[in-house]
């Protein structure tokens, strides 16, 4: 997997912030860190995405090695979405909250590559949110002074963290095994939402979205 980062330079943003999309943002941020345990909330403080590109690099080659191979790099669309995402929100939301929408990544994928059927099932899930989140890059400096527009790409991130949370409830239940992942992992309601926010939401702003799917 080649190294990122997808090339993309957010606009200067001149707008001002909507306090309704801050405290959305705000509150998604502190509901996962309620039931993040202490330890994995300083590896989600101090990882980059970086870190994560590279584990998925070497699970990839370790896969290779033993003919196992799965594809693991299917997760890169996902990353670098919110890589994108997480630079053109830097408008809403501190640096140390926007690094929570990728952190928690980096641990799922270990816990899950423990069981190829698991691991297969969370790439695929991350593959529909990269497919739901919409190209940065169709979104025009004029769109952020509208704030049905912030509050509609604030819920992305409240999404895709209430995602995150979930997942993480199923990977710390006391003797789990790893093929309760498998069941426990269904998106189709949370993507629902990322989608129902983008599109119905938006408005006026939808024509700067024309790359969305």
């Amino acid at each position: 997997m080649s190294q990122p980062l997808p090339l993309y330079s957010p606009p200067q943003h001149t707008a001002v912030p909507s306090s309704v999309a801050r405290l959305s943002m705000t509150e998604a941020w502190d509901q996962l860190k309620n039931v993040v345990s202490t330890d994995d909330a300083e590896g989600f403080n101090s990882a980059s995405i970086h870190d994560i590109y590279e584990l998925v690099r070497a699970m990839e080659d370790e896969h290779a090695a033993r003919r196992t191979l799965r594809n693991t790099r299917r997760i890169k669309p996902f990353l670098d979405r919110l890589c994108q995402y997480a630079k053109a929100a830097e408008l809403l939301c501190e640096e140390a909250a926007l690094n929570w929408i990728w952190a928690p990544v980096r641990l799922m994928v270990q816990v899950a590559a423990e069981c190829f059927d698991a691991l297969d099932k969370l790439l695929a899930e991350f593959g529909q949110i990269a497919r739901v989140l919409p190209d940065m890059a169709m979104i025009t400096e004029q769109s952020w002074h509208n704030p049905y527009f912030q509050q509609a790409f604030a819920m992305i991130y409240v999404d895709v963290l209430a995602f995150y949370r979930r997942v993480y409830g199923i990977l710390q239940r006391p003797g789990m095994h790893q093929e309760e992942i498998i069941p426990g992992l269904v998106l189709t309601q949370s993507c629902s939402r990322v989608e129902d926010n983008l599109h119905l939401q938006l408005g006026p702003v939808r024509r700067p979205l024309q790359g969305y799917p």
